[in-house]
């Protein structure tokens, strides 16, 4: 436990770091080169995490899961095969995919990106590629050897690359056009995997020497026994979210909205309010992934007690802290919005959209959950499940809705994934529902701490003041409703 609590530290700051740069970086880019290019940016970009997807076909989570599985039953001496094998599996398939996106570059520049880029972007995003793939499977490694400081420092390492090398094409070649803004941000993002693979490749060489190469085992069929459904899940998912991407600005043009205005709503949603929401996420991205291999071993051991205590401890803090921040975004959106973006142009969606902060947020856990207890398939299937739901509402409510049925959209999808999640995890472990029973009260300290910030906040200007006073008051009265309840556990213990 102390270890896992170290590595969620190392990746809780180090994700700190990263998503506080990344967003200021994509203030930068976002006032520079405007909401409509955002927006086609993110096209771009659904089109580029379909490559990831296919080049890196699950591959690094085989590696976390086996080599997990060889530590718990001390066979250190395997892990160097294990490794090498995934890294020559996702070398081939990455190749493969890199040739078929350049390939058909001008059909996709066409018919998904709407001409409004060049195909030159698809061979940049195909050179990417095998690099991606490659320190996927490293950082997996490191991840089931519980190091996962390598990792960390990998990711500050190639977000400082990204953004030093896109300023300055932005600074030298200045900003003209849509076309030239997503090309130098695309460059800016090869070169910086470029970079992160050279570096996690280096401190792989040189971690990999502790374990001596035993006999050579052929894992190719396990590999591919955990990979093939979580690949399958990811094509079909990456594949349909790229889908919905797509689909959405077109719905919206037929509800009447022109595309300069589509793909400018749309960017204002995916560009300007999406990492606001999700930028607390860092904290509960840094200890999830930790979980795959956490509950492989609980899993391998057939250790469900400790499971369920470790699941019902994560869902009480992850409510606590979701809610906390739902109150910062509902109360306090118009001075995020100005203070990030000097525009009030998202702090109606800031505050429409951050009650699913919950949903979000706890979804990223039950996937690492599930995925550390063997259910890939599991995944997959609610993955599946919620992107055709989405892209049916997508294709019937936003033509006739607007906006709005954009917003029903974001609703129903992410609420029917989370809920289908947990329901699949309380199957599986056989979860004790009445040890949850106690959740609702983290709700009931949330609503009285908004109501006590909101007389107390009246005349309160500054954002740092706000924030101050409102985490005074939320964490006070949770304290003393969790106080006030363990006392009167243990009066009764006393009477009975």
């Amino acid at each position: 436990m102390k270890r896992f609590i170290y590595n969620g530290l190392i990746l809780t700051i180090t994700s700190l770091l990263v998503r506080i740069i990344g967003m200021f970086f994509n203030i930068y880019v976002t006032n520079i080169v405007g909401s409509e290019a955002i927006g086609v940016f993110h096209i771009i970009m659904s089109v580029y995490l379909l490559g990831i997807t296919f080049a890196t076909s699950g591959i690094s989570l085989s590696c976390t899961k086996i080599i997990s599985e060889k530590i718990a039953k001390n066979k250190e001496n395997e892990i160097s095969s294990v490794t090498n094998i995934c890294l020559k599996i996702s070398l081939i398939v990455s190749i493969i995919t890199a040739i078929i996106i350049i390939v058909f570059r001008e059909y996709i520049t066409k018919t998904w990106l709407f001409n409004k880029v060049s195909s030159q972007v698809l061979i940049y995003i195909g050179t990417a590629l095998p690099f991606i793939a490659m320190t996927a499977v490293i950082d997996g490694y490191f991840l089931a050897v519980k190091r996962v400081a390598k990792s960390a420092i990998d990711d500050v390492w190639e977000v400082s690359i990204k953004i030093i090398v896109t300023i300055i094409l932005f600074v030298k070649f200045g900003v003209t056009n849509i076309e030239k803004s997503c090309l130098y941000l695309i460059i800016g993002d090869v070169i910086s995997e470029i970079a992160a693979f050279s570096l996690i490749f280096v401190f792989y060489i040189l971690d990999i020497r502790k374990y001596k190469e035993g006999k050579k085992s052929n894992y190719i069929s396990k590999i591919l026994r955990i990979s093939m459904p979580v690949a399958i899940s990811s094509y079909i998912r990456s594949g349909l979210s790229t889908l919905k991407q797509i689909l959405i600005p077109i719905m919206l043009q037929k509800s009447g909205i022109a595309l300069q205005m589509s793909m400018s709503l749309y960017g204002i949603i995916n560009g300007m309010v999406f990492p606001i929401i999700l930028f607390p996420n860092f904290i509960i991205m840094a200890f999830s992934s930790l979980l795959i291999p956490e509950f492989s071993e609980f899993n391998a051991k057939n250790e469900y007690t400790k499971m369920n205590k470790v699941i019902e401890r994560i869902f009480r803090y992850l409510i606590f802290f979701s809610l906390y921040v739902i109150g910062i975004f509902i109360f306090m959106a118009e001075d995020i919005s100005y203070m990030l973006y000097n525009s009030y142009e998202a702090i109606y969606y800031i505050q429409i959209l951050s009650p699913l902060v919950v949903f979000m947020y706890l979804d990223n856990i039950v996937d690492s959950i599930l995925k550390g207890l063997d259910k890939q398939v599991t995944v997959m299937i609610i993955n599946i499940i919620d992107l055709i739901s989405s892209i049916l509402c997508i294709i019937l409510f936003i033509p006739m809705f607007g906006m709005k049925g954009y917003i029903f959209v974001i609703f129903f999808s992410t609420i029917l994934n989370s809920s289908i999640s947990v329901i699949q995890i309380k199957k599986t472990i056989k979860m004790d529902t009445n040890n949850y029973i106690n959740l609702y009260k983290i709700f009931i300290s949330s609503i009285i701490s908004w109501i006590i910030y909101l007389l107390f906040s009246i005349h309160t200007k500054s954002l740092i003041e706000k924030i101050l006073i409102y985490s005074i008051i939320y964490v006070t009265i949770y304290y003393i409703k969790h106080i006030h309840t363990n006392t009167s556990r243990g009066k009764s213990r006393k009477t009975i």
